[in-house]
């Protein structure tokens, strides 16, 4: 982080701590405790150069462990399977209560109003109030694409945008990439039943699919996760360093503690082949 960002945060984490401790000045211990927290808030030093970062894989791909990952490095925020133009959380019959969920929302009202168009302007203009918060308090955001609500969901669409074409539009963007071994993946997802979502429900049309899905990322930085379980570290290193976040190796003891949505693969708390 630059000279200006640390200082525009440590203002306000000096106000937050006299504000504790009713203290008039700061003591060297807790100046020192102040630089190392700045160092680890990684946000640009205006609003209009800050970026969102955007994580894409596909389902049974150990998406999850990564975003746990993610979520457990210094000042990162998550949002968890996030595709604005899902259908899949529409059911067949009775609509679901869904108080918060404006699209869903919507859809349940008047469903000719949901026009792609206007979930989409919904959908950047609830991020774009949701990103100046981050920033203002000195964390970044970090979105997890829900891809197989694009690539792996009933008829394909291959002119479709993807959640990082779609966040790029507005704001500035960094993407990267995981993906897995396809009959490792396909293989998780017919124990699953999720190969039943697409037809012909076959390895080969997974596969054609898959290919879409990484030739929509052809300049997104790539990471496997075959790599993240044998060496965990340096992934998440070189990881970090994609998404311009800070790198904070304690992430091993700590990923297991996020609950998000999807995690249909491996618990516990450790990172190792199975």
């Amino acid at each position: 982080m630059n000279s200006v960002g640390r200082y525009r945060k440590r203002l306000s984490l000096i106000d937050e701590m006299l504000a504790v401790s009713g203290a008039q000045s700061l003591s060297g211990d807790q100046s020192i405790a102040l630089e190392q927290v700045a160092d680890r808030c990684p946000v640009s030093t205006s609003l209009e150069s800050e970026p969102i970062r955007v994580i894409s894989h596909l389902s049974a791909t150990g998406g999850t462990l990564f975003a746990k990952c993610i979520a457990s490095m210094p000042n990162v925020v998550v949002l968890n399977e996030i595709n604005p133009f899902s259908r899949m959380q529409v059911p067949i019959g009775k609509p679901p209560f869904t108080p918060t969920d404006i699209v869903a929302l919507v859809r349940q009202g008047e469903a000719s109003l949901a026009s792609d168009q206007l979930i989409k302007s919904l959908f950047l203009d609830n991020l774009a109030v949701l990103r100046k918060e981050c920033w203002l308090t000195g964390r970044v955001l970090v979105l997890r694409d829900h891809s197989h609500s694009q690539f792996l969901y009933r008829k394909l669409d291959e002119n479709a945008p993807t959640l990082r074409d779609v966040v790029a539009e507005r704001f500035p963007t960094l993407s990267v990439v995981t993906t897995r071994k396809p009959e490792n993946t396909y293989a998780s997802m017919e124990r699953e039943g999720w190969n039943k979502h697409f037809s012909p429900s076959t390895f080969e049309e997974y596969c054609r699919r898959c290919v879409l899905f990484e030739n929509s990322f052809k300049s997104s930085q790539k990471f496997t996760f075959e790599d993240m379980v044998t060496k965990p570290r340096a992934v998440m290193q070189l990881l970090c360093s994609a998404l311009e976040i800070a790198y904070e190796s304690s992430f091993e003891h700590n990923f297991s503690a996020h609950q998000f949505s999807g995690d249909s693969g491996r618990g516990g708390n450790t990172i190792v082949e199975r």
